[in-house]
This record gives structure tokens, sequence and C-alpha cells, in this order.
């Protein structure tokens, strides 16, 4: 946006007032960095996975190993029991769904399997020497999360801020940044690209975008990078601190408990269509189960390993850091001694 040739035209009070409420989200944001806390040590190369444990790779590949696939043999021993079990004595009641044993073991397996490896994706962002940079930015990202989410006056701040019309003209510009890699992408890319963005909306996204643009002081170094952490914020915000990230699992719950009788009813009454229909519907349903429900945690940290360069970033966040809290002049100190 090209500036004002004050001398020839006079000032336009709007755009003043614009630019009043873009400076002041912006020092409410730079505070924030100010005083957050962010772990940004360099990580060793001789310490492994889990922080300073020192241990061979070997030992490593065992630990996460096992941390992602406990459960099988637990799950394999209870499945030839219960087989078992069900060829001495078969079931007389009817069954919630029409999917077999081995498909229900199948389906606990993996949504076990989700469940640990979002624990160890958290447990990699959070601790891991190795992801130190993007621990940072995860810390930065929740706590303006925080702040977005639990301030109404802040957040409608934000909101008056997006709605300016200087904001307006870059809209464009930034849905273009958001939906690149949909659009450069195939089949296979654009649902990729969907499952990061489904958990928020595009004017969440905006908000997030220009509280994410004030936190570093307006400085970005590559683009996808940017796109990544803003798309982040923008999850977190619409995402409930005490769900865990199973703010959307309830709908495919709800939806399979109202086809339980449903399919029931279809298998009693003969109609092949119909009940293979309910029988198709209920295994989406389970699928969808474990992907908004799980597989939610893992996708949500592993998600910020999409940033090239973290420590570009996190180098951004301590300049904004230094400009809003400058050390203090020891010349000037020392003189006045």
């Amino acid at each position: 946006m090209p500036p004002a040739t004050s001398d020839q035209t006079a000032p336009n009070p709007q755009q003043g007032e614009e630019r009043v409420q873009l400076t002041d989200v912006a020092d409410t944001l730079t505070d924030l960095t100010t005083h957050a806390e962010v772990d940004a040590s360099p990580p060793s190369t001789s310490e492994s996975l889990w922080g300073s444990t020192r241990m061979p790779d070997t030992s490593t590949v065992a630990v996460v190993t096992l941390a992602y696939f406990w459960h099988l043999p637990v799950l394999g021993v209870a499945y030839l029991a219960h087989s078992r079990f069900r060829k001495l004595s078969p079931r007389m009641l009817p069954t919630f769904t029409s999917m077999k044993l081995r498909e229900v073991y199948a389906a606990v397996a993996l949504s076990i399997a989700c469940g640990n490896a979002g624990a160890v994706a958290e447990i990699e962002i959070t601790v891991a020497n190795k992801f130190a940079n993007l621990r940072a930015i995860e810390q930065m990202i929740r706590g303006c999360a925080e702040r977005i989410r639990n301030d109404p006056p802040f957040r409608k701040s934000l909101e008056d801020v997006i709605d300016t019309t200087a904001w307006k003209e870059l809209t464009p510009t930034f849905r273009e940044v958001l939906e690149e890699g949909f659009r450069r992408s195939g089949l296979l890319g654009r649902l990729e690209w969907w499952k990061d963005h489904c958990r928020s909306d595009e004017r969440t996204w905006l908000i997030s975008a220009f509280a994410w643009l004030a936190l570093c002081h307006f400085k970005v170094k590559d683009k996808q990078d940017f796109e990544v952490c803003v798309t982040h914020l923008a999850n977190t915000v619409c995402s409930h601190p005490d769900k865990d990230f199973l703010d959307y699992v309830d709908r495919p719950m709800i939806a399979f408990a109202v086809s339980v009788p449903l399919a029931i009813l279809a298998r009693r009454s003969g109609i092949p269509w119909l009940f293979r229909s309910l029988n198709g519907l209920q295994r989406v349903l389970v699928g969808a189960m474990i992907y908004f429900g799980p597989a939610q945690k893992y996708q949500h940290y592993a998600y910020l390993k999409k940033i090239r360069d973290p420590a570009a970033m996190v180098n951004i966040i301590e300049e904004s850091r230094l400009k809003s809290n400058p050390a203090p002049d020891t010349e000037s100190a020392s003189g006045s001694t």
C-alpha cells in the first residue's frame, strides 16, 4: 500500500484509525513475546531422541518401536482368546455392527497405534533436544492461541483489524498463500492439504496470520514456513485445550450410535442394498472416529515438522523480543555514574 502524499491530499481519518488499531494489536502481541519463556537451546548431537538420556541408536529405535506397537501382542492374545470363546459359545444377542471380529480388533489396534504416535510426537516436540527450535515455536503458538481464545476483547481487536480496508486489500494475497499447496497438488496432495486445514476456518486463519505477523514484527523469510505456523496457530485456536485435540470425534461417534439400530433393522429386513449400504457406512464412521480421535494429536504435533527452517523462525521471534525489550545502553549508564 503506497504512502499517502499528505502535502497534496488531506489525511483520511479512517486510515489513521486503522493504523492505530494495527499498532495497538502489534504492541500487545509484542508484549506477549517479551514475557514468554522460549526454550530454543541448540540441540546436542551426542544426545539421543529422548533429551539428555544418552543411549545408542539401536536402543532409541527399540524404545520408539515399543512405544508405537506395545499393544499388538496384547490384542493378538485377546483376539485368539475371543475367537476361541465365540466358537465354544456363539453370540445370541444382535451385534452392534456387521464388522467381523478381526475387523473390530484391527480398528482397536489402529486406534491405539494412532494414540501412541500422538504421544511420541508430543514427547519429541516438548522434550527432545533435536526439536528445540520447533519447541520454541510451539510454545509461542500455544501462548498466542490461549490469548486469542481466552481474551474476547483482544480477539475483537484482531477481528477489527482484518475488517479494515487496508487488511481487506491484502486478503487475496493471504488467501493465495493459504491455498497454494491445494492448487499445486494432485488428488493425494489435496487430501493432505484438507487434513492439515480442516480444523479451522478461513477467518480464524486470517486472524492468526495477522497475529503471527505482529509477533514477528511483520517479517517473513519463507512463505511455506509462515503458512505452516499460521495454520498451526489457527488449528490451536479452534481446539479446546481440555479436549486433548478430540474436538470433532463426537460427530462420527453420534452418527455411529444412530446407525446401530438402523443397521440391525436393515440386516433383519434382508434387503441387500439397504444393509450393505449401512454396513459400509458403519465402517466409514469407524475410520472417521479413529481419524478425528487419536490421530488428531499426532497430526497436531507432526505438522510442525513441515517447517523447513525452524532456526530462522526462532531467530525472527528472538529479534522481535530484542526490538520490543532492548538491552540498556551500558555506555550511557557508565557515563552517568
